[in-house]
């Protein structure tokens, strides 16, 4: 599970974040001290050429590095545990692992060499707090559980053990799987603390409930761990950290030894730096995944994007759009009452896994009682499960009954799949979590670019939805790893100006049509009495959109400015290498809707403070900027600006950073000019009405100055 609005963070005397502390009063520290002997006798010259060597190679990479340098197990241990400890961003601040098991260090050692034929063994792996680690509480990261020691690993930590896996430790995670109250921030536990995105750690919201499982892998704190999904919380976190994550089948992993959500949904989850990675933690925790050969047909549902054209082509598979009918099923799907299935579930699921427990609680109820005796250890509340405590006979035969429409809409859906040629939907943005109640298995693969998603309707679909990803996975031809070096830059930055692309002198869209909503055209000159403003907040669809459905606005239209590179193409400004901001112009009749209500607009609509991104949409092409045109230009350049200004106070009296949003008259900027996109992304969400439309509002009003 996860939070709308996750990012906003807990505030008061318990809480301490800034750029270079993260602290909750009552969270736990890792304790690193019984790793201190393994460290020394690996020593940081070593522990420095690992980190060279390894960089962000995927487990497979790893352990052919491993059999070159004479890699141990315990040199593994020892380089990710130096990671947490002492590395550039280090788990005292990002808060990804809640506690280490000091027995991996023999576990470690009694794995000795890397085995040529298993990269899983001696490679180091970490599961999420609510998944069971013989010794250590299996507390779901809450204070009402921290009695509760496990007394055997759960299924799935069993098998990993097996098969030659170091269990270094728990991740931290949203507490109970996000399902304890409705105002946590993703990724905060009472024992863990909160957990930090490495992309923006005060900036992006790392999304959940599997949160420390995800940024782990980010971090390198380890080669490859374990979550659990109910719906969207391995999808989630794993898109937002861009690291690839895999949900199991409900029935294809055991749950045994896990806390659960609902025991009839939840289900198991891997996240690693590559598609092979995941396959591995799964076929070594769960029956393996068969590998059917590679799809003939994939069906998308939203954006087709250039690049997944591209990869498509390249991959000899036919795309073809979400037929109506099917999205007419999965519109039903997101209208059923999910929330009531896991109300209902909840309880009784709560009191299946609590019976075997060495902890006091032995039900929902017991645990409502510990924090209603401890309120200091749930500083958000605990009202959903006392939500779900709340439910009577009635309730809960109509939440199973709404878990049994989702089944049916699901195997419906499936249906037409099948009957289409295909055995999954693949979105690039548009994330289907109506369908994991179901409990069907879904991937998620992070491109430079792009991010492909492939969710099946039938929970036996695991080896089709893994060869849909690999034949289309947006990284490279070969399925591999390859250069993922920019997931782990912090901050995408301009490029010098003698490095940008050099564009082009023709325009790419030379013949535009007319707006295909207004039916006015798209480029001037523009009558007499008409103004334009040029506004980027971010992925250009979702606010031409906004602009073109507000009284007053007379023709709008998608490019790109603000940057370097004359007439680049939609591929060449998400490179990253034009300096070009997406943005919207929009053309507008001042007697009828004024230019400061237009600013208004854009500042509510985006949050200003994020710099070069949007929410999960990163890099300068998502930047914040207002360009002015016309004769005017300076003048009104600088009324946005008192504006912007204004606003900017605004939001640091709520405690928002600062407004990073360039204002400045058009021609003030490198190139001097605004660029039409490409023809597929005008009016993209009347062509496309269900595509990709993220919002990304600070809820913070925006005054306007007098």
């Amino acid at each position: 599970m996860q939070q709308a609005g996750g990012l906003q963070r807990g505030t008061g005397p318990a809480f301490t974040l800034t750029e270079t502390e993260n602290r909750f009063d009552r969270q736990v520290d890792v304790d690193f001290g019984p790793f201190g002997q393994l460290l020394a006798a690996v020593g940081k010259e070593r522990l420095q050429e690992m980190k060279e060597r390894l960089g962000n190679r995927d487990l497979v990479d790893r352990h052919r590095v491993r059999l070159e340098h004479g890699y141990t197990a315990s040199d593994m241990l020892a380089y990710h545990v130096w990671r947490m400890q002492d590395g550039d961003r280090p788990n005292s601040y990002y808060r990804a692992v809640l506690e280490l098991d000091p027995r991996a260090i023999a576990a470690a050692e009694q794995a000795g060499a890397p085995d040529p034929d298993n990269p899983l063994h001696g490679a180091v792996v970490m599961v999420k707090g609510n998944v069971a680690v013989e010794g250590l509480p299996n507390d779901s990261g809450s204070w009402a559980l921290a009695d509760a020691v496990a007394g055997e690993d759960a299924d799935v930590v069993k098998q990993l053990r097996s098969r030659g896996a170091v269990i270094a430790g728990r991740t931290n995670l949203s507490e109970f799987a996000n399902f304890l109250s409705y105002k946590a921030p993703n990724g905060f536990s009472g024992r863990g603390g909160q957990a930090l995105s490495p992309l923006g750690p005060l900036t992006v919201d790392p999304l959940g409930s599997s949160t420390g499982s995800a940024t782990a892998v980010a971090l390198d704190y380890a080669d490859l761990t374990v979550g659990t999904e109910t719906s969207g919380s391995v999808i989630s976190p794993a898109q937002a950290n861009k690291v690839v994550g895999l949900k199991a089948a409900h029935s294809d992993c055991s749950i045994r030894g896990i806390v659960p959500i609902d025991d009839r949904v939840d289900s198991v989850g891997f996240f690693g730096r590559s598609l092979r990675d995941v396959r591995l933690g799964h076929d070594a925790a769960c029956p393996p995944a068969e590998q059917p050969g590679r799809p003939a047909r994939v069906m998308v549902m939203g954006e087709i994007s250039p690049q997944l054209r591209d990869r498509a082509r390249e991959a000899d598979v036919e795309l073809v759009e979400v037929p109506e009918n099917i999205r007419d099923l999965y519109d039903r799907l997101q209208g059923t009452e999910s929330e009531s299935v896991l109300l209902a579930g909840a309880g009784p699921s709560m009191e299946r896994h609590l019976a075997d427990s060495a902890g006091a609680a032995r039900t929902l109820g017991d645990i409502i009682d510990y924090f209603r005796a401890h309120p200091d250890t749930a500083p958000f509340g605990y009202r959903v499960f006392r939500d779900a405590q709340e439910m009577d006979a009635r309730d809960r035969a109509d939440g199973d009954a709404q878990l049994g429409k989702i089944r049916q809409l699901a195997a419906e859906i499936d249906t037409a799949l099948r009957a289409a040629g295909v055995d999954a939907l693949v979105t690039e943005g548009e994330s289907l979590d109506a369908l994991a109640l179901a409990g069907v298995p879904r991937v998620v693969v992070p491109g430079a670019e792009v991010t492909l998603e492939v969710t099946a309707a039938r929970e036996d679909a695991l080896p089709q939805v893994l060869a849909i990803a690999e034949a289309l996975d947006p990284r490279g031809t070969d399925g591999t790893l390859g250069d993922m070096s920019w997931m782990f830059v912090r901050t995408p930055e301009l490029v010098p100006t003698e490095q940008a692309l050099p564009g082009r002198d023709t325009p790419i869209l030379a013949h535009p049509r007319p707006h295909a909503v207004l039916g006015t055209p798209i480029t001037g000159p523009w009558r007499e009495g008409q103004r334009s403003l040029i506004v980027g907040i971010g992925c250009f669809w979702g606010v031409e959109k906004m602009y073109w459905e507000l009284d007053g606005v007379e023709g709008t239209s998608v490019g790109y400015a603000g940057g370097v590179s004359p007439h680049p193409t939609y591929r060449e400004v998400c490179s990253g290498r034009t300096n070009h901001t997406e943005v919207v112009e929009v053309v507008y009749d001042p007697e009828k809707v004024s230019l400061d209500e237009l600013v208004a607009l854009a500042l509510e609509n985006h949050d200003p403070t994020q710099g070069m991104r949007q929410g999960n949409d990163v890099g300068t092409q998502y930047r914040s900027a207002i360009y002015t045109t016309g004769p005017e230009a300076r003048e009104e350049a600088e009324r946005v600006q008192a504006i912007v200004d204004k606003y900017a106070a605004d939001l640091r009296k709520e405690g928002f950073g600062e407004v990073t949003t360039e204002v400045k008259p058009l021609a003030d900027t490198p190139s001097g000019a605004y660029f039409l996109a490409e023809d597929e992304h005008q009016q993209y969400l009347h062509k496309v009405p269900h595509g990709y439309c993220p919002h990304h509002s600070t809820g913070v009003a925006c005054r306007l100055p007098d």
